[in-house]
């Protein structure tokens, strides 16, 4: 799986071990995995106690202004894990030659030996090889790594009460989005019991054409509500490629795919998981995602929920990614 983003999401009230809280988000390029599906993705959460052995415990010290090197004073090659310079997992391999570049696998060694390396292993250092950021480019066209961003973060405006509303006409908006919602839970059960009836032999007053026709009419008035509040909330902010709500409430991209009803606990403590953020379907116009269909990387939205309780592990935590993806429905040519 190839690293697709992280974030840093911690906040005052985590306990002492979860001082600094960061999860990781992998996915298979290729896809490969059905609709709905989200084994092809994994997250995991990552904490430390605010004294430890690899940050400072009053934050990182400010570079000068003038300095354009990201020298870290912590840094310890000792203590510090080795990891693969093309992925940034934890490596077990080393260049046989020079012994100064660390791989996950040999697959990415032959990457790294593909775009720079091969010049630079075993030569004068002080020549001028390729940057770092080039070395970077050169890897995203090998098709594995991911383009490099930074994501902004913007707290979302809430509507606006105006203190002068009538309470009455807040009370009338509500009630006809229940009725909406009423009515759309009948036309459902109508499209159930039509269904119901069209496999009954003993249908006598309705022939089986004209149930057809009734079935099809009513499929046509069912409305997505979800996706309609989806593209709404899209085009209030049309570049936006992750919501974030610890705790808070996930919107979903249809009506017409399955929902999270039922979400596992923690796997490590039992304990209850909760909704933490989701990624919204703009990022895949970012990473150059160059082919559709079945084996492409594709979702609707993806829905990411951890530990409530942010419980302690000397390791990485596994949590829980529902993904939910558009299922097209299939015209009668298309069955034909």
């Amino acid at each position: 799986m190839a690293f697709l983003l992280q974030i840093y999401c911690t906040n005052s009230s985590e306990p002492s071990h979860a001082f600094h809280r960061v999860l990781y988000l992998f996915a298979c390029r290729k896809g490969c995995a059905d609709p709905n599906d989200s084994s092809n993705f994994s997250v995991f959460r990552c904490q430390l106690p605010r004294d430890n052995q690899f940050y400072s415990f009053d934050g990182p010290t400010p570079l000068p202004s003038t300095s354009s090197a990201s020298f870290d004073p912590f840094f310890n090659s000792e203590t510090f894990p080795k990891l693969c310079v093309v992925c940034g997992c934890r490596a077990g391999k080393r260049c046989s030659k020079c012994s100064k570049r660390m791989y996950c696998s040999r697959n990415h060694q032959i990457i790294d030996w593909q775009t720079g390396h091969r010049e630079e292993c075993g030569a004068d250092d002080k020549k001028d090889f390729l940057t770092c950021s080039e070395k970077a480019k050169l890897r995203e066209k090998q098709g594995f790594t991911f383009k490099e961003y930074g994501i902004e973060m913007v707290v979302g405006e809430e509507e606006e009460i105006d203190e002068n509303s009538d309470d009455d006409d807040e009370d009338e908006n509500k009630m006809e989005d229940e009725n909406e919602e009423e009515e759309k839970r009948k036309k459902l059960k109508e499209l159930a019991d039509l269904m119901i009836a069209k496999e009954n032999e003993n249908i006598k007053n309705k022939n089986e054409e004209t149930i057809e026709d009734d079935i099809n009419k009513i499929e046509e008035e069912i409305e997505d509500l979800a996706f309609n509040n989806f593209t709404k909330i899209i085009q209030q902010e049309s570049k936006q490629i992750l919501r974030y709500q610890r705790g808070g409430h996930f919107i979903l991209a249809t009506d017409f795919s399955s929902s999270p009803n039922l979400i596992p606990n923690c796997e490590l403590c039992g304990g209850p998981r909760q909704f933490e953020f989701q990624l919204m379907p703009y990022l895949l116009s970012l990473i150059d995602i160059d082919s559709v269909g079945g084996q492409s990387l594709d979702w609707a939205t993806l829905l990411i929920f951890t530990c409530k309780n942010s419980c302690q592990s000397n390791e990485y935590i596994k949590e829980f990614i529902f993904k939910q993806d558009f299922v097209v429905k299939e015209s009668e040519n298309e069955k034909n």
